[in-house]
């Protein structure tokens, strides 16, 4: 949660809606009045920083994909992550 809380507003916003609350992308951007593109976007940058931060603290890659698969859909994870 606390990595969560500092990715930047953009990216966090997409990541909770998508990730944790399980809005479609394309509802996510309806209802941030942005681009699909955008909200894809986001969500990709949002997980490569988690993935990158978690792994800093020493959370295993393992950990981390349970942590995404409690959260959300496995598919919407990157496959670099999926793979580790």
């Amino acid at each position: 949660h606390e990595e969560v809380q500092r990715l930047p507003d953009a990216e966090r916003t997409a990541f909770v809606l998508c990730e944790l609350q399980g809005v479609s992308q394309p509802d996510a951007a309806a209802r941030l009045g942005c681009p699909l593109g955008s909200v894809s976007g986001r969500l990709c940058k949002a997980r490569q920083r988690l993935l990158e931060r978690l792994t800093a603290r020493g959370l295993a890659p393992a950990a981390v994909v349970g942590v995404g698969l409690t959260a959300g859909s496995a598919a919407a994870l990157p496959a670099r992550l999926v793979d580790a």
